[in-house]
Formats: C-alpha cells, structure tokens, sequence
C-alpha cells in the first residue's frame, strides 16, 4: 500500500487521488443540481405523493453521486468496502423508486400494496447480502487503482435495473393506449422518457466503464 504512494483524503473527497478535475465537476454539478430541484419541489407542495417520490429520488442519486465520489478519492480500504457496499444497495432502489414515480404519475394516484411489495421483492437480496461476500469479496491489493472486487450480486443489479426499466416501458405504453386526452398523454410521453432517459444515462456510466477501463468517458452520465 505505501509503494502505491496514494494522497491522503480531506472531507472524504479532496484528494489527489481524483486524477482528473472534470470529475469533480461530473459529481458536484448534478449532485446540487439534484438536491435543489428534490428540495424545491417538496417544498412547493410537500402533501403531494409526487413530490415525496421525486425528492426520495433525488436525495438517493445524491447519496449516490456523493459517495461514488468518495470512491474515486479516499485512500483507505476499509472506506472503499463500505462505501462501495452502499452504493450497490442504493442503485437499485433509484431505480424502483423511479418507477414507483412514474406508476403514481400515470396513475394520478398511489398504487396498491400489492404493486408495492412486487417493486420491492427483487431488492430483499441487496438488503439482506449488502455486508456479505455476494456483494463484495474482497479489495485488491495487486494494483493500485484502490478498487473492490465484486461479487455477484452486482450482476444480479444489472439485470433488476433492466426489468426496472422495462417495467417502465411497458407500464406506460399500456396506460398510454388507454388515454384519449392529448395534453395527457403528452405529459405521459415526457415523463416517461425522461426518467428512462435519467435510468439509462446513469447506469450507462458504469456499463461502459467496466467493459471499457476507461472511467473519464462514462463521467458524461
């Protein structure tokens, strides 16, 4: 570890060990972002079942962008398995939540218990194996890129966000069938490939930076 020669770590995330400052910008930017619109929305009408799903949405993808960006500067390996742990439970749960929006704004009303516990069940594996060696099986020390190996179930939550996503397009084409009100299905249409667009963009981050090895790339998302 000390031949690797890391810098140490400020405020969790001021290092030299964020090679490249465009990352910073790829964190922080959408992270305030996020939270100002999540805040703003809550705070215009915090009754509304809406407005409690979109700022549950945004305050996930800013634990998310926050943490991830802890990844990218810290220089201990006990703070690189525990945060990398929360951020492969946090990801799915974006997505679900995502769609739980999109379901209650087609809908114009909450969904059934039942619609709940299915958009709930395939995140019980995250939950219960997020601290065991499903989710992360170790840190390599054979390089110096500070990383975690994955375990499986980092593949399984790449499947659950396809089915999230799929589940999104299916939900809403169905609906969108069904409505003869041209300003709503308009509003239908928008919301619907904005948050596929928001899904997409930000796990296709991750995709291209696993197959590729190149994560300044994938920052765009």
């Amino acid at each position: 570890m000390r031949a690797c020669e890391w810098d140490t770590t400020n405020f969790l995330v001021v290092s030299e060990n964020v090679f490249d400052p465009f990352i910073y910008y790829s964190h922080i930017v959408p992270l305030l972002l996020s939270l100002t619109i999540g805040f703003y929305v809550l705070y215009k009408n915090p009754k509304q079942l809406l407005s409690r799903i979109l700022f549950c949405v945004t305050c996930l993808f800013s634990l998310w962008v926050f943490f991830d960006l802890v990844l990218w500067a810290t220089n201990r390996p006990d703070y690189t398995i525990f945060f990398w742990s929360i951020i492969n439970l946090i990801e799915p749960f974006i997505y679900a939540s995502g769609l739980y929006f999109v379901q209650v704004f087609v809908m114009g009303k909450d969904t059934s218990l039942k619609n709940k516990i299915l958009i709930l069940m395939p995140l019980l594996p995250f939950v219960v194996f997020v601290s065991t060696k499903f989710t992360l099986l170790g840190y390599d020390l054979s390089n110096c890129n500070r990383e975690s190996i994955e375990g499986p179930l980092t593949h399984y939550a790449y499947l659950v966000e396809v089915f999230y996503v799929l589940w999104i397009v299916v939900f809403s084409m169905e609906n969108y069938r069904k409505i003869k009100n041209a300003i709503d299905r308009r509003k239908i249409k928008l919301v619907t490939i904005g948050m596929i667009m928001f899904l997409l963009t930000f796990s296709s981050g991750n995709l291209i930076g696993s197959i590729t090895d190149d994560w300044r790339l994938p920052q765009w998302g």
